[in-house]
């Protein structure tokens, strides 16, 4: 296919969606049509991927189109992250002072973890930049995420990982990788020694907002050669003291 003939579909695509978008309501195949002045072969076509994709969705006994619950998640997680970006840079800030190690805020996309910011006070090679993906059973805010998610969501996870090995520490397998989310939910913070990268350790705490649900993990790193005199472990009351003002800037109320 032609970068020509990619750009229309996605062009006419995203036309589609903002037909169902701006409706304020489901529509049916003919309204959508109508809307959308192509042919109905196109029309057709272009329904067809986006629901197959989940952006749209499709009522069997109304016989309507709407937005999908891929589409609204993306709304959701764009405006949860840019929200925690404004909260969450004061108190990476200051962890990263006090501290003296790399920090970093960590979200969950599929079964990867995305760097959501990131603060390097030394820069080493493998340091993941905001914007870039981590796996999730290997790193230290990846276990936090997958801990705290709900069952069915972490079991979904849990199946797609394939649980790759990058060092001698790595956890490969999944009934030893589900009792260490035991450990994580019991005590609220999660490590992860030279699992990721034989040279360094991390730990990560839960972010919650405003509902209650984890939407982050707040991580403290560092190089091992650069962690003396203090083990990166010891940073973890000024880890989850951090994480407790960053949820309460999200409105979250803590019993």
């Amino acid at each position: 296919m032609s970068p020509k003939n990619t750009s229309s579909i996605v062009t006419r695509s995203l036309a589609m969606v903002d037909i169902l978008a701006s409706s304020g309501r489901p529509m049916s195949y003919s309204e959508v049509l109508a809307a959308s002045g192509l042919a109905k072969s196109s029309t057709h076509r272009l329904l067809s991927i986006l629901q197959n994709e989940g952006v749209i969705e499709f009522d069997e006994r109304n016989k309507t189109y709407g937005l999908g619950q891929r589409l609204r998640g993306w709304a959701r997680q764009s405006w949860i992250n840019s929200d925690l970006q404004r909260q969450s840079a004061n108190e990476l800030e200051k962890l990263c002072e006090s501290c003296g190690h790399n920090v970093c805020l960590m979200g969950m996309d599929g079964a990867r973890t995305l760097v959501l910011s990131a603060i390097h006070p030394y820069q080493v090679p493998y340091a993941a930049k905001m914007g870039e993906y981590a796996a999730a059973h290997c790193t230290a805010g990846g276990k936090v995420l997958i801990a705290y998610m709900r069952e069915k969501q972490r079991n979904k996870v849990l199946d797609t990982l394939t649980f790759e090995q990058h060092t001698p520490k790595t956890i490969t397998d999944r009934k030893v990788f589900e009792a260490q989310l035991d450990d994580v939910r019991r005590d609220g913070l999660a490590v992860a020694e030279a699992e990721e990268f034989m040279q360094t350790s991390a730990i990560a705490a839960p972010v919650y907002d405003h509902h209650g649900e984890v939407v982050a993990a707040l991580c403290v790193w560092g190089v091992t050669e650069r962690m003396k005199p203090r083990h990166v472990t010891d940073w973890a009351d000024d880890l989850k003291a951090a994480t407790r003002r960053i949820s309460k800037n999200l409105g979250w109320v803590y019993d």
